[in-house]
Protein backbone atom coordinates (compact mmCIF):
# COMPACT_ATOMS: atom_id res chain seq x y z
CA UNK A 1 0.00 0.00 0.00
CA UNK A 2 2.77 2.33 0.77
CA UNK A 3 4.98 3.86 -1.87
CA UNK A 4 9.01 3.88 -1.30
CA UNK A 5 9.08 7.30 -0.79
CA UNK A 6 6.27 7.21 2.13
CA UNK A 7 8.19 4.30 3.75
CA UNK A 8 11.34 6.33 3.72
CA UNK A 9 9.54 9.21 5.00
CA UNK A 10 8.27 7.28 7.42
CA UNK A 11 11.61 5.95 8.65
CA UNK A 12 12.99 9.10 8.93
CA UNK A 13 10.20 10.33 10.69
CA UNK A 14 10.51 7.41 13.51
CA UNK A 15 13.95 7.99 13.98
CA UNK A 16 13.38 12.07 14.33
CA UNK A 17 11.20 10.58 17.15
CA UNK A 18 13.62 9.57 18.96
CA UNK A 19 16.01 12.50 18.81
CA UNK A 20 12.96 14.50 20.43
CA UNK A 21 13.84 12.24 23.54
CA UNK A 22 16.89 13.56 24.13
CA UNK A 23 17.71 16.57 26.29
CA UNK A 24 18.01 20.16 24.42
CA UNK A 25 17.92 23.56 25.88
CA UNK A 26 14.86 25.25 24.97
CA UNK A 27 16.55 27.43 21.69
CA UNK A 28 17.68 24.59 20.26
CA UNK A 29 15.09 22.19 21.20
CA UNK A 30 12.51 24.40 19.51
CA UNK A 31 14.39 24.16 16.89
CA UNK A 32 14.50 20.46 16.67
CA UNK A 33 10.69 20.16 17.20
CA UNK A 34 9.91 22.69 14.40
CA UNK A 35 12.24 20.44 12.27
CA UNK A 36 10.28 17.02 13.26
CA UNK A 37 6.97 18.82 12.94
CA UNK A 38 7.86 19.71 9.05
CA UNK A 39 9.10 16.20 8.95
CA UNK A 40 5.64 14.91 9.77
CA UNK A 41 4.12 17.54 7.63
CA UNK A 42 5.71 16.13 4.93
CA UNK A 43 5.37 12.52 5.98
CA UNK A 44 1.45 13.34 6.08
CA UNK A 45 0.75 14.35 2.47
CA UNK A 46 3.57 11.21 1.58
CA UNK A 47 1.06 9.19 2.62
CA UNK A 48 -2.11 11.08 1.24
CA UNK A 49 -0.52 10.34 -1.97
CA UNK A 50 -0.56 6.71 -1.51
CA UNK A 51 -4.22 7.34 0.24
CA UNK A 52 -5.34 8.49 -2.75
CA UNK A 53 -5.03 5.51 -4.67
CA UNK A 54 -6.73 3.62 -2.92
CA UNK A 55 -10.52 2.30 -4.35
CA UNK A 56 -12.56 3.60 -1.70
CA UNK A 57 -14.80 6.62 -1.57
CA UNK A 58 -13.51 9.66 -1.23
CA UNK A 59 -14.97 10.29 2.07
CA UNK A 60 -13.31 6.98 3.11
CA UNK A 61 -10.23 8.49 1.61
CA UNK A 62 -10.75 11.86 3.51
CA UNK A 63 -11.31 9.87 6.93
CA UNK A 64 -8.18 8.17 6.39
CA UNK A 65 -5.80 11.26 5.78
CA UNK A 66 -7.15 12.66 8.68
CA UNK A 67 -6.77 9.92 11.30
CA UNK A 68 -3.27 9.23 9.63
CA UNK A 69 -2.60 12.61 9.97
CA UNK A 70 -3.79 12.67 13.87
CA UNK A 71 -1.75 9.62 14.52
CA UNK A 72 1.32 10.90 13.32
CA UNK A 73 1.29 14.39 15.11
CA UNK A 74 -0.25 12.83 18.05
CA UNK A 75 3.02 10.37 18.14
CA UNK A 76 4.84 13.32 17.51
CA UNK A 77 3.07 15.24 20.86
CA UNK A 78 3.49 11.81 22.50
CA UNK A 79 7.49 11.57 22.44
CA UNK A 80 7.59 15.45 22.86
CA UNK A 81 5.55 15.14 26.15
CA UNK A 82 8.09 12.32 27.04
CA UNK A 83 11.38 13.66 26.31
CA UNK A 84 13.26 16.50 27.29
CA UNK A 85 13.10 19.32 25.57
CA UNK A 86 10.60 20.70 28.20
CA UNK A 87 7.58 22.79 28.21
CA UNK A 88 9.16 26.34 28.90
CA UNK A 89 8.45 29.10 31.55
CA UNK A 90 4.45 29.23 32.35
CA UNK A 91 4.43 26.20 29.51
CA UNK A 92 4.65 28.77 26.85
CA UNK A 93 6.64 26.07 25.01
CA UNK A 94 4.20 23.57 25.75
CA UNK A 95 1.92 26.54 24.04
CA UNK A 96 3.61 26.99 20.91
CA UNK A 97 4.82 23.46 19.97
CA UNK A 98 1.17 22.40 20.20
CA UNK A 99 -0.25 25.76 18.46
CA UNK A 100 2.22 24.62 15.78
CA UNK A 101 1.88 21.39 15.67
CA UNK A 102 -2.24 21.68 15.87
CA UNK A 103 -1.41 24.10 12.64
CA UNK A 104 0.91 21.53 10.84
CA UNK A 105 -1.48 18.34 11.26
CA UNK A 106 -4.55 20.85 9.96
CA UNK A 107 -2.40 21.84 6.86
CA UNK A 108 -1.25 18.13 6.75
CA UNK A 109 -5.17 17.28 6.04
CA UNK A 110 -6.22 20.19 3.81
CA UNK A 111 -3.25 19.21 1.54
CA UNK A 112 -4.71 15.31 1.82
CA UNK A 113 -8.21 16.30 1.14
CA UNK A 114 -7.00 18.40 -2.49
CA UNK A 115 -5.27 15.71 -3.34
CA UNK A 116 -7.91 13.07 -2.74
CA UNK A 117 -10.66 15.65 -4.69
CA UNK A 118 -8.47 15.83 -7.42
CA UNK A 119 -7.54 12.62 -7.80
CA UNK A 120 -8.62 11.17 -11.08
CA UNK A 121 -6.72 7.53 -11.34
CA UNK A 122 -7.84 5.16 -8.31
CA UNK A 123 -6.53 1.49 -9.06
CA UNK A 124 -5.61 0.24 -5.37
CA UNK A 125 -7.98 -2.19 -3.10
CA UNK A 126 -7.54 -1.41 0.44
CA UNK A 127 -8.97 -0.43 3.43
CA UNK A 128 -7.21 1.07 6.65
CA UNK A 129 -9.75 2.92 7.88
CA UNK A 130 -10.45 0.63 10.52
CA UNK A 131 -7.11 0.01 11.61
CA UNK A 132 -6.26 3.99 11.50
CA UNK A 133 -8.73 4.37 13.79
CA UNK A 134 -7.72 1.91 16.23
CA UNK A 135 -4.47 3.58 16.63
CA UNK A 136 -5.52 6.31 17.00
CA UNK A 137 -7.87 5.27 20.21
CA UNK A 138 -4.59 3.54 21.48
CA UNK A 139 -3.02 6.44 21.30
CA UNK A 140 -5.86 8.88 22.75
CA UNK A 141 -5.28 6.25 25.63
CA UNK A 142 -2.33 6.92 26.17
CA UNK A 143 -2.66 10.83 26.33
CA UNK A 144 -5.29 10.20 28.66
CA UNK A 145 -3.99 7.23 30.47
CA UNK A 146 -3.42 8.54 33.88
CA UNK A 147 -6.54 10.77 33.98
CA UNK A 148 -8.49 7.89 33.35
CA UNK A 149 -6.95 6.32 36.53
CA UNK A 150 -7.35 8.72 38.73
CA UNK A 151 -10.82 9.37 38.05
CA UNK A 152 -12.01 6.20 37.48
CA UNK A 153 -10.48 6.35 41.32
CA UNK A 154 -11.89 9.19 42.62
CA UNK A 155 -15.74 8.04 41.56
CA UNK A 156 -15.21 4.36 43.20
CA UNK A 157 -13.25 6.09 46.15
CA UNK A 158 -10.72 3.34 45.68
CA UNK A 159 -7.21 4.97 46.46
CA UNK A 160 -5.60 1.54 45.40
CA UNK A 161 -6.28 2.28 41.70
CA UNK A 162 -3.87 5.23 42.07
CA UNK A 163 -1.17 3.25 41.85
CA UNK A 164 -2.16 2.19 38.07
CA UNK A 165 -0.92 5.65 37.41
CA UNK A 166 2.60 5.90 35.13
CA UNK A 167 4.81 7.89 36.38
CA UNK A 168 8.75 8.32 34.35
CA UNK A 169 11.92 9.38 36.20
CA UNK A 170 12.06 12.83 34.85
CA UNK A 171 8.98 15.10 34.75
CA UNK A 172 7.09 15.02 31.72
CA UNK A 173 2.97 16.85 30.65
CA UNK A 174 1.93 13.67 29.99
CA UNK A 175 3.42 11.26 33.27
CA UNK A 176 3.59 13.61 35.60
CA UNK A 177 5.77 12.98 38.66
CA UNK A 178 3.77 12.44 42.05
CA UNK A 179 0.70 11.42 40.00
CA UNK A 180 0.25 8.71 42.02
CA UNK A 181 0.30 10.95 45.19
CA UNK A 182 -2.05 13.75 44.02
CA UNK A 183 -4.63 11.03 43.55
CA UNK A 184 -4.53 9.49 46.48
CA UNK A 185 -4.69 13.01 48.63
CA UNK A 186 -7.62 13.82 46.56
CA UNK A 187 -9.60 11.13 47.07
CA UNK A 188 -8.72 10.99 50.98
CA UNK A 189 -9.37 14.90 50.82
CA UNK A 190 -12.53 14.75 49.34
CA UNK A 191 -13.48 11.74 51.83
CA UNK A 192 -12.83 14.31 54.58
CA UNK A 193 -14.38 16.83 53.72
CA UNK A 194 -17.76 14.87 52.77
CA UNK A 195 -17.14 13.45 56.37
CA UNK A 196 -16.90 16.88 57.70
CA UNK A 197 -20.52 17.88 56.44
Amino acid sequence: MLSKNSKIDLIVYAVSLLVILYDFSDGIGFLVLFSVGLLALITCISIANDIKKLDNSKIMNVWNISASSLIIFSLLMLFYGLGGIGVGQECLMLLAVGFMYGIFCLLAIIVGVIIVMVNKNRFVNGNPGKILGIVLVVIAIIFFYNNIVSETAKLSKSPQLCSMQLELQDDSFIFVKGANDRCIYDIIGNQKINKNK
